[in-house]
């Protein structure tokens, strides 16, 4: 209501409807929504210490990987007796799945792949009798015969040191 009595938009003479008013006071509520709207989304200035909190951030992230570029380490060189004794025990470890395939299938696997070995540095020959498998490295070459009883005790010997070795 206003000082005369009347209510906003309604002419005081008719008691009827002043569109003009009307539609006057709807624009400049929605002006005054649209105005307060902008204010609540218009970004907040950010502080100095939010800056130097970034930067810093920054630094020590390009500091750690820096550092763990520039001070990688040595390249690991294996020797060649070491090289030799991972030969043997991969030639020994082949050897126990042929004869434990032959132990449950009563016959020589056809390949050693189809038994789970590499067969890209053992060789494998079956025969009736037996199998022979052969792996070499570093200019060497070691192999085994299902009858040898000298290399089984070799490669055996080997199994031993490396198992005991990882053990410790």
């Amino acid at each position: 209501m206003t000082a005369t009595g009347v209510a906003p938009g309604v002419t005081a003479a008719t008691g009827d409807l002043d569109l003009t008013a009307a539609i006057a006071n709807v624009m400049t509520k929605e002006k005054a929504d649209r105005a307060a709207e902008r204010a609540a989304m218009a970004p907040v200035p950010r502080s100095k210490r939010q800056y130097v909190v970034a930067a810093l951030l920054g630094l020590v992230c390009m500091g750690t990987t820096a550092h763990a570029l520039l001070d990688s380490p040595e390249v690991i060189t294996v020797s060649p007796a070491a090289e030799a004794r991972a030969a043997r025990f991969q030639l020994w470890l082949a050897s126990r799945n042929v004869d434990a395939f032959y132990d449950s299938a009563g016959v020589w696997p056809e390949t050693v792949g189809a038994i789970g070995v590499d067969t890209g540095s053992v060789s494998y020959t079956r025969s009736v009798a037996g199998y022979v498998i052969a792996m070499s490295t570093g200019g060497r070459t070691w192999s085994h015969a299902s009858g040898d009883t000298q290399s089984k005790a070799a490669l055996d010997a080997t199994a031993d040191s490396v198992l005991q070795r990882n053990v410790r």
